[in-house]
């Protein structure tokens, strides 16, 4: 996998699952097939690792590997302030495809963590499995402006993925009010998901819904440098030479947006908005 981090694009060795029969734990089986797996990510050419962890954090924490909190957030669907509508079509997952990806390559090409999906990746078994495809979009004059990726979980409405150009508040009304249709339609109390934290579809869902979303974090995802030369020469060349002896103050740093902590040496490269990286793409 690649993702985007300050305008390099940094290649991602997975970690998919570790299991250990019962009658053979606590004897650092799995331990030892992580170390394997990273020498192995670490020959073959990846910058950095990346796990989804189902286990919580302190196993892959004591074998160094660092947890980038992900903004979750939760809002009462509550009674609309005005009126709404579902303008959004169904998608095909074959003659959409091409104006979905583009759409996706602009919209994301200055965020923090996202995925680079090239077009095996949306084609692919895994990808398929989970969802990537999303299931509506919006149109403008023939174009498709923006997309969603949500579910009906039983009790919530959940937002996987959405997807439209910063500042195109029309294409934003417009996916806000399919999601409200959907849990209005569906009798849900409760849309949730995870987005950036000003995302400009929180504000639009709440002004429409007459309420306020509560937010909070997952630690799913976790990651660790592998191959620091090949970071710092994609960073170019700005780091120190010399990998970063605390791990976790270096990723707070490069992920997030300038502060008056922030080093020196990243005041060369483009500005960061902070981590973060589509559901659907755990896996």
């Amino acid at each position: 996998r690649q993702i985007r981090v300050r305008g390099a694009t940094l290649r991602v060795g997975g970690i998919g699952s570790v299991l250990t029969h019962p009658e053979f734990r606590g004897r650092g089986y799995a331990q030892a097939l992580i170390r394997d797996a990273e020498l192995y990510m670490q020959q073959t050419g990846y910058d950095l690792g990346m796990l989804f962890t189902i286990i919580g954090t302190p196993f892959y924490a004591k074998l160094g590997w660092i947890p980038l909190p992900l903004p979750t957030f939760s809002l009462p669907v509550g009674q609309p302030t005005t009126a709404f509508s579902d303008s959004a079509r169904i998608l095909n997952d074959t003659a959409d495809l091409p104006a979905v990806m583009a759409l996706y390559d602009a919209a994301n090409v200055n965020q923090t963590g996202t995925e680079i999906r090239n077009s095996g990746y949306w084609r692919s078994g895994p990808s398929r499995y989970r969802d990537l495809f999303p299931q509506k979009g919006i149109e403008r004059n023939g174009q498709l402006v923006g997309y969603l990726n949500y579910a009906n979980n039983g009790s919530d409405l959940e937002v996987y993925e959405v997807c439209f150009m910063p500042g195109d508040d029309e294409a934003c009304r417009g996916v806000a009010h399919t999601l409200f249709a959907a849990a209005k339609k569906e009798g849900l109390k409760t849309i949730k998901g995870s987005l950036p934290p000003d995302h400009s579809l929180l504000a639009r869902l709440a002004d429409l819904g007459n309420s306020q979303p509560s937010f909070s974090q997952h630690q799913k995802t976790m990651v660790k440098i592998l191959d620091w030369a090949t970071i710092r020469k994609k960073l170019m060349d700005m780091a120190p030479a010399n990998p970063p002896s605390d791990e976790t103050a270096f990723w707070n740093d490069l992920l997030n947006p300038r502060s008056a902590s922030t080093p020196g040496w990243l005041d060369n490269l483009p500005n960061a908005q902070g981590f973060f990286y589509w559901d659907p793409d755990i896996f």
